[in-house]
């Protein structure tokens, strides 16, 4: 058996048992990074009569009558290009809600050359939609309680899914206190209820 061969087959082996090894280890890893997630979650979970789902993780649960689903990132990565940057993310969302259309609104720099005050926008394809949107004055609501750290997307409603996702950016902490999540689920039931209202 030649050198080349014998280094070949060496090199063949140790790839075959390094894979598997180093999948087990992801997984480890993986695993105990979603236990602490879970763990992170579980004070919340009460406020909705939910359990934590520690496969994900998340806590469902409900509110108000509707099936809602809490998940946070660390370090999510919002913005594109040279002004994408990170937020620490925690979503509310709302599932199995009917509607027509998408719709967003989002944080966006003012100003000129973006040196003004974060704002929230209504973004739509439907302008009557856009209106009766802003008369159900969410923008308000919207402001009253998310955090305008960065521009991004607090609020998406996407219809093909059924879910209105909310998400604020809760740096430097990771969850909301109690207190800012009661908020959170207030804004999110106002939320589903101006879409069940203008967006049947």
């Amino acid at each position: 058996m030649s050198q080349d061969t014998s280094t070949f087959i060496l090199g063949a082996v140790i790839f075959v048992v390094l894979i598997p090894v180093i999948y087990v280890v992801a997984r480890v890893i993986t695993m105990i990074g979603d236990a602490g997630s879970a763990h992170l979650l579980a004070p919340l979970a009460p406020a909705i009569g939910g359990t934590v789902d520690r496969n994900q993780p998340c806590i469902r649960g409900r509110y108000q009558g509707r099936d809602v689903r809490v998940s946070f990132t660390p370090g999510q990565s919002v913005g594109s290009g040279d002004s994408a940057t990170a937020i620490n993310a925690f979503y509310v969302e709302v599932l199995d809600l009917p509607g027509r259309q998408d719709w967003r609104i989002k944080f966006h720099l003012s100003g000129l050359l973006g040196q003004g005050p974060k704002q929230l926008t209504i973004e739509v394809q439907d302008k009557a939609l856009g209106e009766r949107l802003e008369q159900s004055e969410v923008l308000s609501a919207v402001a009253a309680v998310s955090t305008p750290t960065q521009p991004y997307v607090t609020v998406a409603y996407e219809a093909r899914q059924k879910t209105l996702t909310y998400t604020d950016d809760m740096t430097p902490r990771q969850i909301p206190s109690r207190a800012q999540f009661t908020a959170q689920l207030e804004l999110v039931a106002r939320l589903a209820e101006v879409n069940d209202r203008v967006n049947p």
